[in-house]
């Protein structure tokens, strides 16, 4: 998903381009910068430009933390609005603070709430913001940011370090860490010897309505209240964002403690619109700050940061159950720990280092998100507002980029977290019993944002069904079929598409044929009947003249399809009003539940493949460097990701391995820009990760198309501890694959169950000569 961009984008095209690569990144450097794990670097995807932008954070945080404690940057105070969707561009010289909230690579910008910078003696200059207007955005900055350095940056799961230039000529060094709802922040500072203790104080600014957001008011009000004999701060948030504004927002509730240095109550207080009032405790209203000073020598400035959706006494509580009387060093070893037992089920030999690390920073990635929205005491926060008891032992899960997460992100979680999967499920019925019977459409925190188009929660809710994992499937298919109907109305059920609009009618025609599976394998007969029909609207869509899906209008008039003139034009143009992100050659191909059906209205196999062929050729003739869309194949958004696996239905083989082969080297790099478009969630480092694997999801038929592995040997660890081995025999640069086989059997077709693979064995893949 990605928001459009200004229009100044195109004249400062030559300008950005440095942001794709800078001059510096040799492909050494890069495999040896700035972090402490060779397999993992957070670094990528944190930079790139236009609709390269993967809008990664790459702070600290746990996997599916609520918390995500990241830095927040700019250009010499200039925000570059697109490139700071996850707070943070690998193109700035300057971080604005730290904050604790993150979207993570979805191309809107909101949250990046409590934003926290070091400093020494703050003047009223300094703690002064701006909030210049540019086409109806706010683009706040303030003057407390401080340079830094990408040499002096370190990343790992979990960790963020970073050494910051002061004014003054001292440095400060930053060390974050977080546990699910604590951000523990650690603070150095070295002073040059000029400089008196006394008269430079170290200090913390916490900016109460510090965001990435650009929406005019979005921090609605705040309240703050510091206690310096209790060495400890609180306050709440009030906050409606670009994306948050579409429920209304939410409340921020934060406790702060400072467990090494003590607070300088002289210099302490509250500030606000740019005013320092030292001594003054409490505030309230918009634009307020805390200017914290500390008067001892203590080696550190720590702040532990625990948050809360629901009130003040669950941060407190949060604060206790989850970090107690533990330093930054024991919180950071936990944090490591938690990671490392999620990356380890996947284990891989063979392969270069270069392609580990893009591997498991994938899968890194991919465990970024969903959200586990659950608060201590098992309770949550839910979409009607109202606090919400949990059974024992499960979770809720929230920020869910659906029309985008259902394609790759979604399959990985339910073939590799089952756990964490069928709990997402269960709080997608949870949302909908929340709202009104309607499934959600893009959840974000405690409110839909209804976002992008179809209702594709009911594929996510078939595929983990069908998985065995343990979801309702009565009230799965109540709640899908109910969604569906009200969303595509009566008039869709009569006319068969919906006009104007061809690729909602595709997504439509997905999420009823998914209806039908789960209605056919529970035994529902009307419903199988009447979701299987308007399964196939996709044929009243499809123009058999050109051979596209094209828009027609509401009396059946095909529009711009029948010209030749226009058609060549339109059909290779990805700002096609009539396509959502893409154009009609990307989705040409988007039909998950036929593509048997759609390679007969083609013309049969070898037209269907030939014209994949151009498809993907003609890809290779534009060179953007994701800049802006390539009217072809792109692998920077969803639609057409899984364009290289249809190959597959005419037993090429051959085809799937180059392209998949050659979108992994040329479209996935160890750069800040390595991902070729907003990674929403984790999509697109899912596709890497399925890709890697050699093997790949299809929708609401629980089965695997197959490609080709990237590493010799993999193990993957799967639920009831059993273990998939995967092997890749003669893998070597420019081999195919010829064959497969499945626990010493081959298989006929390019295809297995999901079943099978769940039960863990040995799939293999035979390379030779191509």
């Amino acid at each position: 998903m990605f928001d459009k961009l200004d229009g100044g984008f195109l004249p400062n095209l030559l300008e950005n381009v440095a942001c794709i690569r800078p001059s510096s990144e040799t492909d050494e450097v890069i495999l040896n910068r700035h972090r402490f794990s060779p397999d993992v670097d957070p670094f990528i995807g944190s930079g790139g430009d236009g609709y390269g932008c993967a809008a990664l954070p790459p702070g600290a945080q746990v996997p599916f933390g609520t918390v995500r404690l990241s830095p927040d940057t700019l250009l010499d105070d200039v925000n570059v609005v697109w490139r700071h969707a996850g707070g943070y561009s690998y193109c700035d010289d300057q971080i604005q603070a730290f904050s604790h909230l993150h979207l993570v690579g979805a191309g809107v910008q909101d949250l990046g709430n409590l934003g926290v910078m070091p400093l020494l003696n703050a003047t009223d200059e300094r703690v002064r913001c701006f909030n210049p207007t540019a086409d109806g955005r706010d683009l706040r900055f303030c003057n407390y940011g401080q340079r830094f350095r990408h040499a002096d940056e370190v990343a790992g799961p979990g960790f963020y370090a970073v050494q910051l230039q002061d004014p003054t000529g001292a440095v400060i060094a930053a060390n974050l860490t977080t546990t699910q709802h604590v951000g523990y922040h650690r603070y150095a500072f070295q002073y040059p010897s000029e400089l008196s203790k006394s008269e430079y104080p170290r200090q913390l600014v916490f900016d109460l309505c510090h965001s990435i957001a650009t929406r005019p008011g979005a921090c609605e009000n705040t309240s703050l209240s510091i206690s310096p004999a209790e060495n400890r701060m609180s306050g709440w948030i009030r906050f409606s964002g670009d994306f948050t504004a579409r429920f209304n927002g939410f409340t921020l509730y934060f406790e702060v403690e400072f467990p090494e240095a003590s607070i300088d109550p002289l210099r302490s207080g509250v500030f606000q619109q740019g005013v320092i009032q030292q001594g003054v405790f409490a505030g309230s209203g918009p634009e307020l700050g805390a200017l914290i000073s500390f008067a001892d020598d203590s080696p550190f400035v720590d702040a532990r940061v625990s948050i809360s959706f629901i009130n003040q006494t669950q941060a407190q509580s949060h604060m206790h159950a989850q970090v107690g009387s533990s330093r930054f060093d024991q919180v950071f070893a936990q944090t490591q720990q938690v990671w490392k037992q999620n990356l380890n089920l996947v284990q891989v030999s063979g392969g270069s280092q270069n392609n580990r690390t893009k591997f498991f920073t994938a899968l890194y990635h991919a465990f970024l998100a969903p959200t586990n929205w659950t608060e201590a005491g098992g309770v949550y926060l839910g979409f009607d507002n109202q606090v919400h008891q949990l059974p024992r032992g499960e979770h809720f899960y929230t920020d869910l980029s659906i029309w985008d997460i259902y394609r790759t992100e979604w399959p990985l979680l339910v073939f590799l977290q089952p756990g964490i999967a069928t709990d997402t499920a269960q709080s997608l019925l949870r949302m909908a019993e929340q709202s009104e019977g309607i499934l959600p459409r893009w959840p974000l925190m405690n409110g839909d944002t209804g976002s992008m188009e179809g209702e594709h929660a009911v594929v996510m809710l078939v595929d983990a069904i069908l998985a065995g994992l343990n979801v309702d499937p009565k009230e799965s298919l109540r709640r899908s079929a109910y969604t569906l109907r009200q969303s595509e109305g009566s008039a869709y059920l009569q006319t068969g598409y919906i006009p104007e609009q061809p690729t909602k009618t595709l997504s439509y025609v997905l999420d009823d044929f998914c209806v039908a599976q789960l209605a056919h394998q529970m035994g529902n007969q009307s419903v199988f009947e009447s979701f299987s029909k308007s399964a196939t609207f996709w044929e009243n869509v499809w123009n058999p003249t050109v051979k596209f899906f094209c828009p027609r209008d509401a009396n059946g008039k095909w529009l711009q399809c029948n010209d030749p003139i226009t058609w060549k034009y339109r059909s290779a143009y990805p700002f096609d009003q009539y396509y959502r992100e893409g154009d009609a050659w990307q989705y040409r191909w988007y039909l998950p539940s036929d593509i048997p059906g759609l390679m007969k209205k083609m013309g049969g196999e070898p037209k269907f493949t030939s014209d994949l062929d151009t498809f993907f050729e003609k890809s290779t003739t534009v060179h953007l460097e994701n800049l802006l869309p390539n009217p072809w194949f792109w692998a920077g958004n969803e639609p057409d990701i899984q364009t290289p696996y249809l190959y597959q239905y005419g037993n090429h083989t051959d085809k799937t391995t180059k392209w998949v082969r050659h979108i992994q080297q040329e479209y996935y790099t160890l750069l800040a820009s390595g991902l070729p478009g907003n990674d929403d969630y984790g999509t697109l480092s899912a596709w890497f990760v399925w890709s890697s694997l050699g093997i790949f999801p299809l929708h609401c038929d629980d089965q695997y198309v197959l490609g080709a592995p990237l590493f010799d040997e993999i193990m993957i660890q799967l639920s009831h501890s059993r273990t998939l081995k995967i092997l890749a025999h003669n893998n070597t640069d420019g081999n195919v694959v010829t064959t497969f086989h499945f626990n010493g059997q081959a298989l006929s077709v390019p295809f297995i169950g999901g079943n099978r693979l769940r039960e863990g064995g040995t799939l293999e893949f035979f390379f030779s000569q191509g």
